[in-house]
């Protein structure tokens, strides 16, 4: 396991599952204290990377299909979550969590 992540073992299946805790903390800045970051005009493929970097998660998207989508955007002490959704919201994109990792769904932005 790594930071972020947790361990269920499933008695019935007697199967360990990996996943995201509920709340992920970025992994350089102390609990409870926010972590403020501006984009303008950045391209939200290296917003990803600087999350996935934060939070030493992986974010799985096709670069190809977000290499048109920019962000401009202050976050301050959203969660990864909230962050996420309004990624989302600003791309027309969706994510889900699998595996302890996230995976983005984007028609694009072109």
């Amino acid at each position: 396991l790594t930071p972020n992540q947790q361990a269920t073992y499933q008695t019935s299946g007697q199967q360990l599952e990996r996943s995201l805790v509920a709340l992920p903390e970025p992994l350089a800045i102390p609990a409870g204290q926010p972590q403020a970051i501006a984009f303008d005009h950045t391209p939200v493929v290296t917003v990803f990377k600087k999350m996935e970097a934060a939070y030493g998660i992986m974010i799985n998207y096709d670069a190809d299909l977000l290499a048109g989508c920019e962000l401009t955007a202050d976050f301050g002490s959203e969660s990864l979550f909230e962050k996420l959704d309004l990624i989302c919201r600003a791309t027309n994109s969706r994510y889900e969590v699998v595996d302890a990792q996230i995976i983005i769904y984007s028609k694009g932005c072109r």
